[in-house]
């Protein structure tokens, strides 16, 4: 994903502090656009299934290609927060399936969970062994 952004500063004239400031503000500004970009990932437009891994926090479905999306082993990520959301608004006509990796349970179930309301989204939490709707 790539993406344009500018900074502008107020740092003027031959004062070092001032260059090592804008220095600073730009490392910033590029350290929290890229944790931004790292936050989504679009898993529809991978057209097949998704598994999370640890790294994510937000998995925006496309859900035109009903794809699941598998939660990764909760074991070792307690408190681990995962949001799901269909971001395109269709998953009224395509419910998009979200289910838990292995023999671990969404919900206390081998099943999983849906989301079927367009624009919906689910935040999943893990307790070690499970994951939890919250």
């Amino acid at each position: 994903m790539a993406g344009n952004f500018s900074i502008q500063t107020n740092y003027t004239g031959k004062n070092p502090e001032n260059i090592v400031g804008a220095l600073s503000d730009l490392k910033n500004l590029a350290n929290n656009y890229q944790r931004f970009i790292n936050m989504f990932y679009m898993a529809g437009t991978r057209g097949a299934a998704y598994t999370c891994t640890s790294n994510d926090n937000v998995i925006l479905v496309d859900g035109t290609r009903g794809e699941p999306i598998t939660l990764p082993n909760p074991v070792g990520m307690g408190g681990k927060q995962i949001t799901v959301k269909d971001w395109r608004g269709i998953s009224s006509l395509r419910n998009i399936t979200i289910l838990s990796s292995g023999t671990h349970l969404v919900d206390g179930t081998t099943s999983g969970t849906t989301l079927s309301t367009d624009y919906e989204a689910k935040t999943f939490v893990s307790d070690n062994k499970d994951w939890y709707t919250i």
